[in-house]
């Protein structure tokens, strides 16, 4: 399903590469329950310009329009940003009732 391959990839380069806990088998971030998690961490750098920056780049425009130009797709974040833009252009409806309740809020001591 969306996202799967790319979080086992991520668990296999930061878990079972480093020797780290498993996600199944690390405890919660948060909570007293099970003590530290031991996660592991792995990082990549890569440098677009090691390669010819040039055509990264516009290999990576060329993807993102063969992705973009089928009808219904859109890439990762499209959507909040489209909803962001919108709402900032038209702003959020709020009842009346709703707006006097977060004045009333807004206006009390903490």
């Amino acid at each position: 399903y969306k996202g799967f391959g790319v979080g086992l990839l991520v668990e296999i380069l930061a878990a079972a590469l480093t020797g780290a806990n498993l996600s199944t088998e690390a405890s919660p971030f948060s909570g007293p329950k099970g003590g530290p998690p031991g996660t592991g961490q792995f990082f990549i750098a890569i440098d677009p310009a090691g390669s010819g920056e040039a055509g990264f780049w516009g290999a990576m425009a060329r993807l993102a329009a063969s992705i973009t130009d089928q009808p219904g797709a859109r890439l990762p974040g499209k959507r909040r940003a489209d909803n962001r833009a919108r709402i900032e252009a038209e702003g959020v409806k709020v009842s009346d009732d709703l707006l006097a309740r977060i004045k009333t809020i807004a206006a009390s001591p903490s």
